[in-house]
């Protein structure tokens, strides 16, 4: 049987268009039958064993080339295994048809992983190459027999030709029609097109921040309203996840970011609002919370939270993906003194509106009748209103008693709130909680109902005036700094 110099093309599937350029550049310059590369997509019939088919080709192939790009690939390649399997197959035969076998690269970055001591063809193209037209590229690509390919063709159209002596074919070679450099070009400009049609990543934006968090139903449930401590959060394929929080890259429990985030200026706020995301789909809600924000830890850049998928498995096991998506702060302006009051006055209007007037879901004579099919809805909703008040109050920062102080004129309105809600708000959040954990035992919710609905009598009896009192004063000093602004007004006019 005659000799034919065999090539493997051996390539990661992000890498495709790359390989068949360097295939087209090889088929171009080494004629059949004297010459065959193998590239699957175009050699390896339907149906066969892929692995064992793989196999015979590199036991028949005399160079195997890598194609290699910068491009983000799977954890699991056949490249790694091709490059072992030839490795190991030109150890125990170096020299196969009186050719000897070797390994070249044909990379767009740095060397594959593995290959670093041998000689490969890197391939470079700019982005200022990539920023003129094709025709412009062409035009200015200059190819000589210098170039790392062209050498490489050369020595396999010499090969070639030993081949046509060696099989006492006649006439001339049919490589000595065939310039290397003219391939090479060619091969060049068929990547410049692939990269051209790819990402311009230096000048792209990318303004989310993908993090993972996994664990299971059953540590779900028993940590509820918190995380399970050895839930795993993992950072995306996008740098930076997790230098918004200022802490280095890399996979921890929710334990060890609760620990390493709680004396930050935000880690409360951090904390909150993944738990609130992620429990807000439980189990298996429509109704996701996804109003929430953040600060990075630099306190300059603002990202919404965002949750994009809550995946259940089938052995339990449970993944939420979470995007942290970059928006823009809202610029205030005026007297900070109306601002701030302005966005008490929403707070405590806000919880009002919750817990003391009489069309609201959440009053206890509206709780006590609440049907059980809809009462764990009803208990969801109040947790979630309630984290609310605390995660907008953070937001305008109104988690200060400073800022209440100051708004309110002195401390005494502060300290009868801070008592009256801090010794029911618990209460509330527990028999919630209790409703929630119970959505399997049916039988428990009459008790659990009236639980919640006594726990909401005693937060809105506790609260009822002295919230009325915090309303009235803070319209009262927002009216003074309106009739002290129109004041001025008035006097510059008058002048």
């Amino acid at each position: 049987m005659p000799t034919t110099l065999n090539l493997f093309i051996s390539y990661a599937r992000e890498d495709e268009n790359i390989a068949d350029a360097v295939r087209a550049a090889l088929t171009k310059a080494l004629p059949t039958p004297l010459a065959y590369v193998e590239m699957d997509k175009y050699t390896i019939e339907m149906g066969v064993d892929f692995a064992t088919n793989i196999q015979e080709k590199l036991d028949r192939a005399h160079v195997l080339i890598l194609v290699h790009t910068a491009r983000p690939k799977l954890s699991f390649g056949w490249t790694g295994q091709e490059l072992g399997y030839f490795r190991a197959q030109k150890k125990l035969t170096p020299t196969l048809d009186d050719i000897e076998r070797r390994i070249v690269f044909v990379s767009l970055a740095d060397a594959p992983p593995g290959t670093e001591m041998l000689n490969g063809v890197r391939v470079t193209i700019s982005s200022e190459d990539l920023d003129r037209s094709q025709d412009e590229y062409a035009q200015g690509l200059k190819i000589g027999n210098d170039d790392a390919f062209v050498r490489f063709l050369n020595e396999m159209q010499g090969v070639v030709e030993d081949i046509w002596r060696k099989e006492k074919y006649q006439g001339t070679p049919p490589t000595r029609e065939r310039n290397p450099v003219e391939c090479t070009k060619d091969m060049y400009v068929e990547i410049f097109r692939s990269q051209k049609a790819g990402e311009d990543v230096a000048r792209s934006t990318r303004p989310q921040k993908q993090l993972t968090i996994e664990t299971s139903d059953s540590e779900l449930q028993a940590w509820l309203p918190d995380l399970p401590p050895t839930a795993l959060m993992s950072a995306g394929s996008a740098a930076g996840t997790m230098t918004v929080f200022g802490l280095p890259e890399g996979n921890l429990t929710w334990k060890d970011f609760c620990a390493q985030t709680q004396g930050r200026k935000n880690g409360g706020v951090w904390t909150d609002a993944i738990r609130a995301v992620v429990t807000s789909t439980l189990p298996d809600q429509i109704s996701v919370d996804n109003g929430q924000v953040i600060f990075a830890n630099d306190d300059g850049k603002m990202y919404r939270v965002i949750l994009t998928s809550g995946l259940r498995y089938f052995d339990g096991t449970r993944k939420f993906t979470i995007y942290l998506v970059e928006g823009l702060r809202r610029t205030e302006f005026g007297r900070e003194e109306t601002s701030l009051l302005l966005k008490g006055l929403e707070l405590v209007c806000r919880y009002r509106f919750m817990f003391l007037e009489a069309d609201s879901p959440f009053i206890d004579e509206n709780i006590e009748v609440t049907p059980p099919d809809k009462l764990y809805d009803r208990a969801t909703s109040a947790m979630r209103e309630l984290d609310w008040l605390k995660r907008d109050a953070r937001h305008a920062r109104l988690d200060d008693t400073v800022v209440w102080g100051r708004m309110l004129g002195g401390y005494e309105l502060v300290k009868k709130i801070a008592l009256a809600y801090g010794a029911n708000e618990p209460a509330v959040m527990a028999a919630a909680l209790a409703i929630i954990k119970s959505r399997r035992e049916p039988d428990k919710l009459p008790d659990l109902r009236a639980k919640l609905a006594t726990a909401v009598r005693a937060l809105a009896d506790a609260t009822n005036e002295v919230n009325r009192e915090m309303m009235v004063c803070m319209m009262d000093r927002l009216r003074r700094y309106v009739d002290e602004e129109s004041m001025k007004v008035d006097k510059a006019a008058a002048d």
